[in-house]
């Protein structure tokens, strides 16, 4: 998904621009720009462009008229530059101060190094999940939120950021930056007076729309012995500096890749293929007979289980353990982390539910309590306890039974049950609780 990403376009901008009043209209802008992970391609087109050929082939502005009389009039000023060895070569350190102003920062690049390493980031966090390492899981929604920033956030702003040039670092500045360098930049510096910016912006589907628009006098359309009149004050109506406003207006609208909603497949996937502890037989887990000793450590691991175990003391569940054929328990780093307590049939043991199995089965195994403790579920120790017991019941070739909470509910250990072969062959309601009951028979293709 990653690379279907990389390789597509990450960014389409659309640009349809129109001088509205003016000299230069009704010239019409449209332009295409896509950006991918390492070009930005456009495509400029012009339409009606007589008017806009005609009105730069007639403007006329000189820079310098009124500009630098008083400059040089002053003697100081001339000393000043007649001082040195005669040459009229800068110094290197006013060489380099020019050469940082000219070198601005490559915005738009930082956006794709940004996306591109949020990607690696996101492969090495999948990596780390199927590895198992802890707190992986967390680590990919990271990455995933912060390649989503980049490619919504990130990246649409360091192109702007790009097209307003380096004045564009506060707000009010910026939205003038911007509205100005879409209107088409054929006029010299400061050849605008009485400027006026607007600077809109709105969400659509895909992205965000900007409206723009860029409005002044050009001193280029008059004389240069008006060019103070026009800067002093704005023109009134019966002036003829009139003729010399210029309007125009556009729509900018940033829109992300068609491929780019494909990334949300990714946390999608995370619940249709989660991934899953390894199961049973792991290096750390034995198995082996129960022991007295193991009477405190049993009772508390039961205790974890309730209402689903059943509730007894640790002097019950000592006499439970004389009374089993299968009592064993799992070992995880020397620790008790589950076991399983069988007895057969005609067994001394009070329980109503076992009754219920000696009553219409003249042979089983059963399986009075499974529990696992609460730190090592779902890592597929209940399945290695009940292969054990699965192992005896084919060995004897008797069936295996057990019954599950029905009454409070425990949909978990049904699950466990119907997964493992088990067929539901009755309930038993004992007032303010109930269960369903529970056989496996031995069949010939069972492993």
């Amino acid at each position: 998904m990653i690379i279907h990403v990389l390789i597509s376009a990450w960014l389409v901008v659309e640009f349809d621009g129109a001088y509205t009043e003016g000299s230069p209209a009704p010239t019409e802008i449209n332009a295409l720009v896509v950006v991918d992970k390492d070009e930005t391609l456009i495509d400029v087109k012009m339409e009606r462009s007589t008017s806009f050929i005609l009105y730069m082939l007639y403007r006329d502005y000189d820079s310098s008229y009124g500009q630098n009389e008083s400059n040089n009039s002053s003697p100081e000023n001339s000393s000043t530059n007649d001082e040195g060895d005669g040459d009229n070569n800068p110094t290197d350190d006013s060489l380099e101060s020019k050469e940082d102003k000219t070198s601005p920062k490559e915005w738009l690049k930082l956006g794709r190094n940004s996306i591109f390493f949020a990607m690696v980031f996101l492969i090495i966090s999948e990596i780390m999940v199927i590895s198992s390492i802890r707190f992986s899981t967390i680590i990919r929604v990271f990455a995933w939120t912060c390649l989503m920033i980049g490619f919504t956030i990130v990246l649409p702003s360091t192109y702007l950021l790009d097209l307003a040039g380096e004045d564009g670092d506060e707000d009010a500045q910026f939205d003038e930056e911007l509205s100005q360098k879409n209107f088409v930049e054929s006029t010299e510096t400061g050849s605008m007076v009485h400027e006026s910016n607007i600077f809109d912006s709105e969400l659509i589907l895909r992205g965000i729309k900007f409206n723009l628009e860029y409005s002044g006098y050009d001193l280029g359309l008059v004389e240069p012995e008006e060019y103070a009149e026009l800067r002093a004050e704005v023109p009134q109506n019966n002036s003829s500096l009139t003729d010399s406003y210029v309007k125009f207006e556009s729509i900018l609208e940033l829109e992300y890749g068609k491929n780019l909603p494909s990334l949300f497949i990714i946390p999608f996937s995370w619940y249709l293929i989660p991934a899953r502890p390894r199961k049973n037989k792991s290096p750390n887990i034995v198995t082996k007979p129960l022991s007295n000793n193991d009477v405190p450590m049993m009772w508390e691991v039961n205790e974890q289980g309730l209402p689903g175990t059943g509730q007894v003391t640790q002097e019950e569940m000592a006499t439970l353990l004389d009374l089993c054929e299968v009592s064993l328990g799992a070992y995880q780093d020397g620790k008790l982390a589950g076991f399983v307590l069988c007895l057969l049939p005609k067994t001394e043991y009070s329980s109503l539910n076992y009754a219920w199995f000696n009553q219409r089965y003249d042979q089983f195994i059963y399986v009075d309590r499974i529990a696992v403790a609460k730190d090592s579920r779902n890592s597929g120790i209940g399945t290695l306890l009940y292969q054990q017991v699965f192992s005896y019941a084919r060995e004897h070739n008797i069936p295996v039974t057990a019954e599950v909470s029905l009454k409070p509910s425990n949909e978990g250990s049904d699950r466990f049950h119907l997964r493992h072969g088990f067929v539901t062959v009755g309930e038993l309601d004992h007032g303010d609780k109930a269960v369903t009951m529970y056989i496996k028979d031995k069949k010939p293709e069972d492993d």
